[in-house]
């Protein structure tokens, strides 16, 4: 249910009955002599109109500012590693916005250092063309800036980065075609505050290497494990495990010579048919 749909039919109906009681009591009063309390009664009717015309006015901005689109941009780093910075698109409206435009007006310091760090930030297709959707709640990110090292090859420094300033203009529309505009002052050195509580990304990473590795250790002894059995079924017999089948043997047959038994027949073990021998019986 809109409720914001049904506050303004109140209000319009409101609005309605005000003026209809307004216009009847003018129009008897105007043929005699008004009291004291008609007029105040006339002066209520209008403050009353007054009061429900603003609602009605002030209510169709909330509905419409509840129903459209807002296209946000701010400084944003990565939670892994605050040292990267980047640009955070975002919808924080309640509908879908459509072929959102970004356009750079003002340069605080017009400098090529100041223009570099721009395009270094803006280096992605959908803001050098333009973005033709984004739903609500999304987001979308620009390119990746790295102030980890203080790296003028990349074409400025990082005093360079934080002495940027430039505004950003953006236009979109909305399911119905109706055009926006919005415009964000971005200020670099805005981010020199910024800190973040907890191991820094360089320990987490040394962190998941190191289990990394016991995860390797143990598949690496699982490993040998599966294979130290193996060998056993299937390789051939060593020496000393001859010796010892041997002797297990002849013990035997000793035993069954001192109670009187006769010796125990020998299994033979049937050879394993070779391909040409298992072509030749099948073809038979």
């Amino acid at each position: 249910m809109n409720w914001n749909l049904i506050n303004t039919i109140l209000l319009a109906i409101i609005c309605f009955v005000v003026s209809t009681s307004f216009l009847f009591d003018f129009s008897i009063n105007t043929d005699k002599k008004a009291s004291i309390s008609e007029i105040a009664t006339i002066i209520i009717y209008l403050a009353t109109f007054a009061v429900a015309v603003w609602a009605l006015v002030v209510n169709r901005k909330m509905v419409k500012a509840q129903t459209e689109p807002f296209i946000d941009i701010k400084l944003d780093t990565l939670p892994s590693a605050i040292n990267v910075v980047r640009l955070k698109i975002s919808n924080l409206g309640t509908t879908s916005a459509f072929n959102i435009t970004f356009s750079i007006i003002d340069i605080k310091n017009p400098n090529s250092s100041s223009k570099r760090v721009i395009e270094a930030l803006t280096a992605v297709n959908f803001m050098e063309n333009k973005l033709s959707y984004l739903s609500k709640g999304d987001s979308r990110y620009s390119s990746l800036v790295n102030l980890y090292r203080d790296d003028s090859s990349r074409g400025f420094t990082n005093k360079e980065f934080f002495d940027t300033e430039f505004t950003v203009r953006i236009r979109f529309e909305d399911i119905n075609k109706t055009k926006y505009k919005s415009e964000f002052v971005l200020v670099m050195n805005e981010l020199m505050d910024k800190y973040e509580v907890g191991k820094t990304f360089e320990d987490k990473l040394i962190k998941q290497i190191e289990g990394l590795n016991t995860k390797l250790n143990l598949i690496n002894k699982a490993q040998e494990a599966f294979r130290s059995e193996y060998e056993k079924t299937h390789r051939d017999w060593t020496e000393q495990e001859l010796k010892l089948k041997l002797h297990h043997l002849e013990k035997t047959r000793n035993i069954r010579k001192s109670l009187g038994l006769p010796p125990e027949k020998n299994k033979k073990i049937s050879k394993k048919m070779s391909i040409q021998q298992i072509r030749k019986e099948m073809k038979k």
